[in-house]
């Protein structure tokens, strides 16, 4: 793996979209990472996506930027609160309401403490491969997670009604979706 390579276009993940989509990218050249998204902490009980890149089937059943998550049931909130990575383990995927959704299109998560901009954030790696993250992987990426965070962030979420009209419309692209797999 050239974590050189993947740290240096760490080092500017954040200053956009178009580099956050670079970054995972490059990501993908080495891991079997299918989605990469960035939970901020707002409050105490509110994370928002700022930053998502993912394989294109996974954006009518996941959704995109601008989501709001809760902390009741979060396993991302555990994350921050504790500051260490997070190997999520097969309980965990029914245990926490903020996993549960992802279950239909993901089946292996790791999840690194990093801050955007200052903020308190949960940068998550997801794979559709049962069994893609290992400790000794997550081990491995610290050191190119770390440049995540030395990345220039300026939070700019969108208005909370915004983000409630994408959450209906991500139901509603999400239950076309299931439907459309399971046919």
């Amino acid at each position: 793996m050239n974590l050189e390579h993947l740290s240096r276009i760490a080092r500017t993940a954040l200053t956009s979209n178009a580099h956050y989509q670079r970054f995972f990218d490059a990501l993908r050249t080495e891991l079997p990472v299918d989605r990469l998204c960035a939970a901020v902490q707002l409050d105490p009980y509110t994370a928002y996506l700022p930053r998502v890149a993912q394989v294109d089937d996974l954006e009518p059943l996941l959704g995109n930027t601008g989501i709001y998550a809760d902390r009741e049931g979060s396993r991302t909130f555990q994350v921050i609160e504790e500051g260490d990575p997070y190997l999520v383990t097969e309980q965990d995927w029914t245990d926490h309401a903020d996993l549960a959704f992802y279950a239909v299109a993901v089946s292996a998560n790791m999840k690194f403490p990093v801050s955007f901009g200052g903020y308190p954030t949960v940068l998550n790696f997801w794979s559709k491969t049962k069994g893609a993250f290992t400790p000794d992987l997550m081990a491995t990426l610290e050191p190119v997670v770390a440049e995540v965070s030395r990345s220039p962030f300026k939070l700019e979420p969108e208005p909370v009604g915004l983000g409630l009209r994408k959450v209906k419309a991500l139901l509603a692209s999400r239950e076309a979706a299931l439907k459309a797999k399971a046919a």
